[in-house]
């Protein structure tokens, strides 16, 4: 799946495809900023994620996509999470989604920056991998 971790208006994301077990040669962005400012990060199918990218970039309806999670981060840095049916706020300085969440939020919770809770997931979960890219709010 992936690691996405946000923090201090940076979001950061793995680049590793996977199929099942297999990890697959090409590498995908998972991170992007989005043509208003906010940042969106994607966990989950391709299918599903391109699908939602599309729809926050082209301002069309949301499909139904139950195989993707996310975080979008508006300019004013509100947190917005995103769980296969619905969007919620969150109140939160740091926040990770996918397969290496867990060890990203251990790695932010005890002060690591979005970067460094990314290569924590990469370290630890075996469906994360490849570059960290990363998008920031301002610049």
């Amino acid at each position: 799946m992936t690691t996405i971790a946000y923090r201090d208006g940076v979001l950061a994301g793995d680049s590793r495809v996977t199929n099942g077990d297999l990890i697959c040669p090409e590498t995908v962005t998972k991170v992007i900023k989005l043509p208003n400012g906010s940042l969106l990060g994607c966990a989950g199918t391709l299918r599903d994620v391109f699908e939602l990218r599309n729809a926050l970039v082209e301002k069309h309806p949301l499909p139904d996509l139950k195989k993707v999670t996310a975080l979008l981060i508006t300019p004013d840095e509100q947190l917005w999470s995103y769980d296969r049916t619905t969007w919620n706020e969150m109140d939160a300085p740091y926040y990770a989604i996918g397969s290496g969440e867990q060890f990203a939020l251990a790695a932010l919770w005890m002060g690591a920056d979005a970067v460094q809770a990314v290569k924590c997931g990469i370290h630890f979960d075996k469906n994360s991998g490849g570059r960290v890219r990363t998008v920031r709010l301002i610049g």
